[in-house]
């Protein structure tokens, strides 16, 4: 079960779409579920050398 809210996950993924480098993480201290979270830049899951390639990978 995911405790991501569609609603804050958009809003994450939009208020860093103008990042070149950094995540956004919104989490409920009380229960420590993640809402949403985004890393920039994105990369594939399939291409798992790429983060540690270059210096501006995520």
């Amino acid at each position: 079960m995911t405790t991501l809210d569609s609603r804050i996950q958009r809003i994450c993924e939009s208020a860093g779409s103008g990042l070149k480098k950094g995540c956004i993480v919104v989490m409920d201290v009380e229960s420590g579920d993640i809402l949403g979270f985004a890393s920039f830049p994105g990369y594939s899951a399939d291409l798992w050398a790429m983060p540690s390639a270059t210096p501006t990978a995520p």
